[in-house]
């Protein structure tokens, strides 16, 4: 009865241990970096990247600017958190290997002195992703705060804290779909009349195009999925014009007339069944 008894206490200590959450990880402590990203000796492009904006972020949030080092070069008997960000040999020791996500895939996961966010940074035939910059653009927001609402320092929304703590987390998460990214035109002829429409200069466009790469990477644009796709339909005036112009969308002089707009840019009236029919 008493052997019984002392192994039902045993277990019960051992659930109790289980089920104790670990003591949150201070990052920054009084705008002091108590912290250390580490990075591979051969760090990923993503990885590397996202290294730069995690310790940007956590700058812009405490005031702390937080070394970045390679795995290599970091002392054992440090006290300092460890952030691992990207594959490592210390994240594969925490059994978190990238080789077994899924496309893009991210893991964001605490444990005793350690914070590891580790992504799928290359697909099966050797094409750089960027899981790990999906991780850390995740971590900024949903564990930071932080909030990008468009280009540039105005559209940042950063909530300031002194010391930086993180709780106990463990996130696994990837994209919903393969591609998931907009157009972002750089600087040629056709943005250039465009921006000149809007009374900017070449220079400020330029600048702001800069900004926004930022911004493309804080809300996770990219994918898995490598296309190049261009205009649709581009031929279908030639093609249907004379004998369907109802497909076609109606102009400001009453008619379905397209034959003056540019080849490839003829406006289409998509509430038409037959159009959609034969599209389909």
């Amino acid at each position: 009865m008493q052997r019984r008894l002392l192994t039902t206490c045993g277990l019960w200590c051992a659930l109790v241990l289980l089920a104790t959450p670990l003591d949150a990880l201070v990052l920054v402590k009084d705008g002091r970096p108590a912290c250390i990203v580490v990075i591979s000796d051969e760090p990923s492009e993503a990885a590397r990247r996202a290294a730069a904006d995690l310790v940007l972020w956590i700058e812009k949030v405490s005031g702390a600017s937080t070394p970045v080092q390679m795995e290599s070069e970091v002392s054992r008997s440090s006290d300092d958190v460890l952030v691992l960000v990207g594959d490592s040999k210390r994240s594969r020791g925490l059994n978190i290997d990238p080789s077994k996500f899924d496309l893009e895939e991210f893991v964001i996961r605490t444990t005793e002195g350690t914070l590891a966010i580790v992504g799928d940074d290359e697909s099966p035939d050797g094409r750089a992703l960027a899981g790990t910059q999906l991780g850390v653009d995740y971590f900024a927001e949903e564990v930071l705060g932080v909030r990008v609402l468009w280009p540039g320092e105005l559209g940042e929304v950063v909530p300031r804290r002194a010391t930086l703590e993180v709780e106990s987390i463990n996130v696994r998460e990837r994209p919903f779909f393969r591609q998931h990214r907009i157009s972002n035109a750089g600087v040629y002829s056709h943005t250039e009349i465009q921006v000149k429409n809007l009374g900017w200069s070449r220079e400020e466009f330029v600048k702001h195009h800069a900004e926004s790469e930022l911004w493309f990477r804080f809300h996770r644009l990219g994918g898995s999925y490598n296309s190049s796709i261009g205009h649709g339909f581009h031929n279908y005036w030639a093609r249907f014009g004379k004998t369907h112009p109802e497909w076609f969308a109606l102009q400001p002089d009453g008619t379905r007339d397209q034959s003056g707009v540019k080849e490839g840019r003829a406006r289409l009236c998509v509430s038409n069944r037959g159009l959609v029919e034969q599209a389909a």
